[in-house]
């Protein structure tokens, strides 16, 4: 993979932030209460924006939540792993459908190529998601990252 640089600095991915967002996740799940993970934690969706990890959570109070008591340790976890993520950006998820653009997709072999992954971790029960929930998160990543750079 070639990197992508910007004003001088290395700009990841968006497959490179779920891989990074899925480590993070085994950390977080260590230092968290189960209870804690399975009610705030879980339930967001991975994004990416340049370098800042975009998570997108499933209403308002979960987004407040995770503002007023997550963000900072969900950062410093994250830049543990990889230090140039610079920021977490806290959305709903409604506010990925609100850009007025359509992307056209085409499946070519890197794409299908993950979409294998993620079905034989599905098949393993290894990503604690479904197939369906794991590739929209995916996608969405991918298709705010070409928004974004667009």
């Amino acid at each position: 993979m070639v990197p992508i640089m910007a004003d001088g600095k290395l700009i990841l991915t968006a497959e490179e932030m779920l891989l990074i967002w899925e480590k993070a996740l085994e950390v977080l799940k260590r230092n968290l209460t189960p209870a804690a993970f399975k009610t705030w934690i879980e339930p967001v969706v991975p994004g990416a924006e340049r370098n800042s990890l975009v998570l997108f959570c499933p209403n308002t109070f979960c987004l407040d939540w995770l503002e007023s008591r997550y963000k900072f340790i969900i950062l410093k976890t994250v830049q543990s792993i990889e230090p140039s993520i610079e920021e977490i950006v806290l959305r709903e998820e409604g506010q990925v459908n609100d850009h007025k653009r359509q992307l056209v997709l085409k499946v070519d072999e890197d794409l299908y190529d993950l979409m294998k992954q993620v079905y034989e971790k599905e098949k393993n029960n290894s990503i604690g998601r479904t197939f369906e929930e794991y590739f929209t998160q995916m996608l969405q990543s991918v298709c705010q990252e070409r928004m974004d750079a667009g």
